[in-house]
């Protein structure tokens, strides 16, 4: 074995120190992974929601909000400013739902 793999599982050992391993991996992080497979499982479900909703929502109001290139169907507001708050708020819904999710479990 090489000294580079020595020192790799001796890091790994000293990395996996409690002390270490919270300040790597804060709990927030330690949540989101709890809800990985929740998130996994839900976002899409929320995604097809929210397009469903925005087409149906362009097509009575007659405003342009998506669009599309080749074949794939993009969001767009016309504001990067609210296409961003636009992903920030679905991002907290899927956590949420998945977060809800994980109790019934």
């Amino acid at each position: 074995m090489s000294f580079y793999g020595i020192v790799l599982i001796v890091l790994s050992h000293v990395l996996s120190a409690r002390g270490v391993s919270h300040v790597i991996f804060p709990k927030p992080l330690q949540y989101v992974g709890k809800l990985s497979y929740s998130i996994y499982m839900t976002h899409v479900a929320i995604l097809f929601c929210l397009i469903s909703t925005i087409l149906v929502l362009q097509k009575i109001t007659g405003v342009e909000m998506t669009s599309t290139l080749e074949t794939t169907r993009y969001l767009n507001f016309g504001n990067s400013f609210i296409n961003n708050l636009v992903v920030l708020l679905m991002l907290a819904v899927v956590i949420y739902i998945s977060s809800l999710w994980s109790k019934i479990k």
